[in-house]
């Protein structure tokens, strides 16, 4: 695979500069054309261009490079600056800001500007308060005297608001307050996050040590759920703003499209995996107040920044809260939207997970906390490892190439951790061997994250932007919920408890099979893959097809995603 890849890029080097050397040689040739060149450069010395120049090529470069003609041009300029933006090389830059802010980009879809600095923060800062939020949902509620019971209501209070996503994103899209839609709105999510806790902490005793009693005046079941409930709800208005605001730069970017999700994309992951790093240790040893007191101060910081915070779309160059939801009526019934989404859906519903595997590695192989903590925090670092490799090495690649061959390596992924429950580990320690099987994995669903959203974020139409693609992650996150279902069903089909766990020659038998079961069905997602376009230029060609009865399936589906979270929250 790594032979492919050089040679890809071989070929795709040549042909660039094959592409560049016709296009100086027709520049050339244009001058002669209107008399500005006397003919010198030309063998008859009549200023006219009679092909002795290519005759003298063995026209290898004609056969690797299109004819350049005044429609191609810019598009091979274009390639050029696609080229130097993704592989930029230590003689390219001159000053770190080069890196942050390349000058081949324009300011409104610069990352680090900042006018937009407050878009892939909040995707940071809502990585690290999920992160940060673990040890609360967990250990604090269960130390302060919460039920089982009451640990999951409580952790469904706080995946509840992803359910009112589609409605965040309609009111983003078409309200506005004082002249704006985008920085008010991410301006209440944190305010409410940021309120949130502040009713948690002066209303009650956060302080608590762990291994001590908790105080008295500790928070209720009651107050810690409803704090938890409306600091995730901020949190996910914040982010609903920030998504519409992505797709806005996806509009605006001229060269290295999409780039700007992507590294959205790695901050949040970015955040996840440091605050999921630290969040046990940080409780241990400062207690749960430390932790209530960062996530007071992310959103509060939040809400400075967010005061430099430019729109790019301004209300008078809106059409209307009726055209709006038409345009996007009238999108969702393009071939652009029902067949990418059709691939989504059932690819993400076969993607089933072994729920009892992290109980195996803990209660069978006797895994402690930490070791259990790194491989948790494997499978965070490396899908945000995955997300910047694609960033970096396969921007330009065929998305069915690459869903092909990494649904393959996921598969292998699972052998792997065949392997490690029967015992087979090659003489490594079973800790590294799982170590390694989870960031395998976990690296290929991060190569695989970048497409899928790449798609959706394609076909959100102008002036509905958060609303569309809250529309699309939310048929994701329904397939999502399924495959879990029937991770659970394949979990109880084995008939996988804490007594049978307890026994690794009893449990490696049951455990291996929900492991191959999993990884076929996640295997069959390449049946699916002939609905998947290639490229984002190819998602472009299908909106121009369109299908009325494929734009109702969406909106059902749709439904039943929004249904279906309240039901399981």
């Amino acid at each position: 695979q790594s032979l492919d890849l050089i040679e890809h890029a071989q070929l795709s080097t040549g042909k660039l500069f094959a592409i560049i050397k016709q296009e100086s040689m027709s520049d050339s040739d244009e001058y002669s054309d209107d008399g500005s060149d006397d003919g010198s450069d030309d063998s008859s010395g009549d200023g006219s261009d009679d092909g002795s120049d290519d005759g003298s090529d063995d026209g290898s470069d004609a056969e690797d490079a299109r004819p350049l003609t005044k429609d191609n041009k810019k598009d091979a300029g274009n390639k050029q600056n696609r080229f130097n933006y993704y592989h930029m090389t230590p003689g390219m830059v001159t000053s770190w800001s080069d890196w942050w802010r390349p000058k081949d980009i324009p300011e409104t879809c610069q990352l680090m500007a900042l006018r937009n600095v407050a878009i892939p923060l909040t995707y940071m800062v809502s990585g690290l308060t999920q992160g940060f939020l673990i040890p609360i949902l967990t250990n604090y509620a269960e130390d302060i005297g919460a039920t089982n019971g009451q640990q999951g209501n409580i952790s469904a209070l706080y995946t509840l608001p992803i359910a009112f996503k589609i409605f965040m994103g309609f009111a983003t899209d078409n309200l506005n307050f004082g002249g704006f839609r985008r920085r008010p709105a991410m301006f209440l999510g944190w305010f409410i996050s940021a309120a949130a806790m502040v009713f948690l902490m002066i209303g009650s005793n956060t302080r608590y040590t762990p291994g001590e009693a908790p105080p008295p005046d500790a928070p209720t079941m009651l107050r810690l759920g409803t704090a938890i409930f409306f600091y995730g709800f901020g949190s996910n208005l914040a982010s609903a703003v920030a998504d519409g605001m992505t797709v806005e730069k996806y509009q605006l970017e001229n060269v290295g499209r999409g780039n700007f999700l992507l590294s959205c994309l790695g901050f949040r992951y970015f955040g996840a995996t440091v605050a999921v790093s630290i969040s046990t240790f940080v409780y241990s040893a400062g207690g749960s107040y430390t932790i209530f007191t960062l996530l007071l101060i992310f959103p509060s910081l939040m809400l400075l920044i967010i005061m430099y915070l430019e729109e790019d779309v301004k209300l008078k160059e809106l059409e209307g809260f009726k055209k709006n939801m038409g345009n996007l009526w009238e999108m969702i019934q393009t071939r652009a939207v029902w067949q990418p989404m059709a691939f989504i859906f059932l690819f993400h519903v076969v993607q089933v997970q072994n729920l009892a595997w992290y109980d195996f590695l803990e209660l069978s192989l006797g895994f402690t906390d930490s070791q259990l903590n790194v491989v948790v925090i494997a499978s965070l670092a490396f899908i945000y490892f995955g997300v910047i490799t694609f960033k970096y090495a396969f921007m330009e690649w065929s998305w069915k190439v690459i869903f092909c061959s990494t649904t393959v390596m996921a598969f292998l992924g699972s052998l792997m951790q065949i392997l490690l429950a029967r015992g087979v580990t090659f003489g490594l320690n079973e800790a590294v061997f799982a170590f390694f099987a989870e960031a395998f994995v976990t690296f290929i669903k991060g190569l695989q994250l970048v497409p899928i959203n790449l798609m959706m974020i394609a076909i959100c139409p102008r002036g509905g932007e958060a609303t569309a693609f809250a529309f699309y992650t939310t048929i994701a996150n329904f397939a999502l919920f399924i495959a879990g279902s029937t991770g659970i069903l394949l979990v109880r089909s084995q008939g996988i408890s804490n007594e049978l766990l307890s026994d690794q020659s009893e449990a490696e038998g049951p455990v291996s099979k929900i492991t191959l079961y999993a990884g076929l069905l996640s295997f069959s997602g390449l049946l699916f893959l002939s609905l998947m376009p290639h490229t984002k230029e190819h998602v472009d060609e299908w909106k121009k097809t369109k299908w009325t009865t494929g734009g109702r399936i969406v909106l059902g589906m749709v439904a039943c995603g929004f249904l279906y979270t309240l039901v399981l929250a």
